[in-house]
């Protein structure tokens, strides 16, 4: 029997497992508030991983000259904070190689920024897969 504290048993209140409604109802609003914005939420990332460039009076880019850094790095890092609200966090495993050394690993020639996509690209089909189940 679960005790409430001094001796006394549990009334009333969720049962373990429940879900929090309130929880819940966040969640789901954050996530149409993301599907509502997903082409400015698109855009801010893009300006934020390629930078804004200065434009001269024509309003054309000048090379090389920005009012804001290009940071591929900061945008994946508002991106991964942003999907935390809309994508449950999921339990650390430890992953080892062979009776618990190190992994072996071979590289197949990709580049950087082909991993940096591909990783991206499965990131976005398991968030994709996880909100189009009901819960």
């Amino acid at each position: 029997m679960d005790m409430a504290g001094k001796g006394r048993p549990k009334t009333g209140g969720r049962t373990a497992g429940t879900p929090n409604k309130a929880n819940h109802e966040a969640r789901v609003a954050i996530a149409a508030l993301v599907d509502g914005n997903m082409n400015k939420l698109q855009s801010w990332l893009n300006q934020v991983a390629d930078g804004i460039p200065k434009l001269d009076e024509a309003g054309r880019p000048l090379p090389g000259e920005y009012v804001t850094l290009p940071d591929p790095a900061k945008a994946f890092a508002l991106f991964t904070n942003l999907i935390e609200f809309s994508v449950p966090k999921l339990a650390r495993t430890e992953v080892t190689g062979k009776d618990g050394g190190p992994i072996a690993s071979e590289s197949r020639g990709a580049t950087s920024r082909e991993f940096a996509d591909g990783v991206a690209a499965r990131m976005l089909d398991r968030i994709n897969a996880i909100r189009s189940k009901p819960e």
